[in-house]
């Protein structure tokens, strides 16, 4: 994150862009997100080891319908479709 010309470094090194806990029971979904080219850093290579390895779930993201695709996966149909009643989404992202 740039704070004017100054960069501040946020959270571990290799750490996913958003980090999701998972009800009940608190399992974690990381996601990275990247360019249609965009690929991992060797530090997020090894936090995604890292994640998996104790029952976490790390997904590389393109797109927002990606991004909604793996919350979905993680939270099963019926909690996706839970959580989708409770909240307002706008029809648009960004400029017309």
């Amino acid at each position: 994150v740039f704070l004017g010309n100054r960069c501040i470094k946020l959270g571990e090194d290799g750490l996913p862009d958003i980090v999701i806990i998972v009800p009940p029971g608190g399992s974690v979904l990381g996601l990275e997100v990247k360019s249609a080219n965009g690929t991992l850093r060797p530090a997020q290579k090894v936090f995604r080891g890292q994640l998996e390895a104790t029952g976490g779930k790390y997904e590389v993201v393109r797109s927002l319908v990606q991004a909604q695709d793996a919350v979905a996966k993680k939270l099963g149909e019926q909690e996706w479709n839970r959580l989708l009643a409770s909240v307002s989404v706008p029809k648009h992202f960004g400029p017309n």
